[in-house]
Order: C-alpha cells, then sequence, then structure tokens
C-alpha cells in the first residue's frame, strides 16, 4: 500500500465483503481499508470499499479508471452510471473488454460509445484471443 495513493474499488456488496477479508489478510490489518456508506465520501490515503448500493458517483474524483472485464460486463444501468459520471473525473483509463460475447450484449456497444467519445486507442490483448481488447488513454 502506498500511503499517498487512494484506491476506490467499487463492487457488489457481498464482493466488497470478501475484498475487505482479503485485503486486510494481505495487509495483516485493517486501518487502512474504509467501508463507505451512502453519502460517505472517500478516505485519502486508504482503500475504500464502495458497495454498489452506497455509490454516489459525483463523490468520486479518480486519476485512474481501472476495469478488466467489469465494465463492459455489467448492466447498461451501470454503463451508463459511469458514462455519465465521466468515468469519476480520470484522467488515465484502462478498460479490458470482449468484443463478441452474447450474453452481454451491452458491452461491446457501450465499448464502441465510450471509445469515441473519450478518443481512446483500442489496442487488441493478445493475438490468441482475437475479440478481447484495451481501451486506454
Amino acid at each position: 500500500l502506498n500511503p499517498s495513493v487512494t484506491y476506490n474499488i467499487i463492487d457488489h456488496p457481498y464482493i466488497s465483503a470478501l475484498q475487505y477479508i482479503y485485503i486486510s489478510a494481505v495487509l495483516k490489518s485493517d486501518q487502512e481499508i474504509n467501508i463507505l456508506k451512502y453519502g460517505d465520501k472517500p478516505r485519502k490515503g486508504y482503500i475504500n470499499l464502495i458497495s454498489l448500493n452506497n455509490l454516489s458517483g459525483s463523490d468520486l474524483n479518480s486519476d485512474a479508471f481501472i476495469s478488466t472485464f467489469a465494465l463492459t460486463e455489467s448492466s447498461e444501468y451501470s454503463l451508463k452510471f459511469v458514462l455519465n459520471n465521466s468515468f469519476f473525473h480520470s484522467k488515465n483509463i484502462l478498460i479490458a473488454y470482449q468484443s463478441a460475447n452474447p450474453s452481454v450484449p451491452y458491452g461491446p456497444m457501450y465499448a464502441n460509445i465510450i471509445s469515441s467519445k473519450l478518443n481512446l486507442r483500442k489496442i487488441p490483448i493478445s493475438p490468441h484471443r482475437s475479440s478481447d481488447y484495451y481501451l486506454m488513454r
């Protein structure tokens, strides 16, 4: 943990609980972990665990937004929420996604919208996985 960095981890409530257990075990302490309730602001220099039901997008300002096969596999509501909150005002963005997954109908469409709206570079992840890409800036 770098004390000059603030981490905001957004996920489902049950995954946030698992993250709390895992991170506190790895750090051998829970003193650097802050669990946000709705309306709370993230604490600087902490790992802030934010359950989706406690998320208020306007409270977050980030240097980097990272999503590896999560955002584009989320609901259309979640995709719109992040897009409408300008990726929490992040200067740097890294999104990994699949362009061909029939079980995720909104992912590829929103990946294209996100890419064009934010002028992100689209980079193949691997020549062995032709439908997986990074969007980044």
